[in-house]
C-alpha cells in the first residue's frame, strides 16, 4: 500500500485521459459502470465529474449531477489499495462545497442495503435515509434512498 501524505491529494475535473484510470478502479468493484456513462459525464451540462490524485496517481473520482435545486450524487470510487485514508472525504466535501455554491439545496443518493461501509460514511455526512427501494439494483438488492440539506 502507497502512503504518500494527503497533502499531495489533488481534486480536480476529470478529463477524458482519467477515463482510463477511473475504469481501471471501477473494474474492481461488484457494480461496474459502463463506458458511455463515464463519457457522457464528460459531455453534459449537469455532470460534475471529479478525481483525485495523490502525485500524479489517479486514487479516485466522485460524480454527480445538479437538477436544480437538487444534487444527485451518482458515484463515489476509490482505490481498493488507497482506501480509509480519507480520500473520500475530501472529494465529497469538495463536491458538496461546489454543488451549494451553484444554488444546490439538497443531495439525493440511493446506496445498496448491503453495503454497510457506503451507509455509515454517508450518514458520517448528515445524510438520512428517506426511503427503501425494494429490488432496487439489478442484483436485487434493495437501494436506501438517503437525504441531506445542503
Amino acid at each position: 500500500m502507497n502512503h504518500k501524505p494527503l497533502q499531495a491529494l489533488s481534486i480536480k475535473p476529470m478529463r477524458l485521459y482519467d477515463m482510463m484510470f477511473i475504469r481501471r478502479i471501477d473494474q474492481t468493484n461488484e457494480s461496474q459502470w459502463p463506458l458511455r456513462y463515464y463519457i457522457k459525464s464528460l459531455s453534459s451540462p449537469h455532470f460534475y465529474p471529479y478525481v483525485a490524485r495523490l502525485g500524479d496517481t489517479c486514487v479516485g473520482s466522485m460524480m454527480f449531477r445538479l437538477i436544480m435545486p437538487v444534487m444527485h450524487i451518482d458515484k463515489i470510487l476509490i482505490d481498493k489499495s488507497y482506501r480509509r485514508r480519507g480520500i473520500g472525504g475530501k472529494l465529497f466535501e469538495k463536491s458538496i462545497g461546489i454543488a451549494k455554491k451553484k444554488g444546490a439545496l439538497q443531495a439525493f443518493l440511493a446506496v445498496s442495503v448491503s453495503n454497510k461501509y457506503a451507509v455509515n460514511f454517508y450518514s458520517k455526512y448528515g445524510f438520512r435515509i428517506e426511503s427503501i427501494q425494494r429490488n432496487y439494483y439489478a442484483t436485487n438488492d434493495d437501494g436506501l434512498k438517503m437525504v441531506r440539506f445542503l
